[in-house]
């Protein structure tokens, strides 16, 4: 939108990640971040690729997509990607990847079932300037 980059990726399947023609899409997409001019670059996936805090992260039940979430970690971070917003894990958090400090929010659920916290959802408010808001709204 404008000079704002959505990417929306699907890696829920635990045991076989992200497929080959995505991880190429994702490819593509943040290569032709190098010949666009986007102010914001941000990334949305199902599960989280690191968590501080939370085993429930990429490569849990498959060992081996904990390199593929590094892969996307590193990609995401070279290409200028400002966030990368997951959920999942039913809480609300923003931390950094320690690695490459690449900024991270999950994103708490709209459902009471399963949640450690009351029901949430966030909001991302891109202003006129590309800076950017990340606001964790309780649903009362």
């Amino acid at each position: 939108f404008n000079e704002a980059k959505f990417i929306i990726l699907d890696n829920s399947d635990n045991y076989l990640g992200i497929k080959d023609d995505q991880m190429n899409f994702l490819k593509d997409e943040l290569g032709k971040v190098k010949n666009q001019n986007y102010k914001k670059i941000f990334v949305f996936l199902h599960e989280p690729l690191y968590h501080p805090s939370s085993s429930r992260v990429m490569g849990k039940v498959t060992p081996a997509l904990k390199d593929q979430a590094k892969e996307i970690i590193r990609m995401s971070k070279e290409a200028g990607v400002a966030e990368v917003f997951s959920g999942d894990i039913h809480y609300f958090t923003r931390y950094s990847e320690p690695e490459t400090i690449l900024q991270m929010t999950t994103v708490g659920a709209v459902a009471s079932q399963r949640n450690t916290q009351s029901p949430r959802y966030v909001l991302v408010t891109i202003f006129e300037n590309y800076e950017y808001e990340v606001e964790d709204v309780e649903i009362k």
